[in-house]
């Protein structure tokens, strides 16, 4: 059981870099941190991997943030439910 509370809490935790990494995607001078790098290096095989997937097809905005998330919750949500 602790496994799984700590699985779910690394989930939580990616979920939390995600959203960072969306909100600094909106500053210029971002890039350059090593902070920033080090969360385009934890985040980039999940969203990249949403990239392929569904294209931005010319908009502009990168919607992969919203679907990795939605794509996290939703494991939380099967996990939790295979426990109870």
């Amino acid at each position: 059981m602790n496994l799984i509370y700590l699985l779910l809490k690394i989930i939580d935790l990616y979920i939390i870099v995600i959203i960072i990494r969306a909100v600094l995607s909106w500053f210029a001078g971002a890039g350059n941190n090593p902070v920033t790098l080090w969360i385009a290096r934890v985040t980039d095989p999940l969203l990249n991997s949403i990239r392929r997937v569904i294209p931005t097809a010319g908009l502009g905005i990168d919607i992969s943030p919203i679907i990795a998330i939605f794509i996290l919750s939703l494991l939380k949500r099967v996990i939790i439910g295979m426990l109870f």
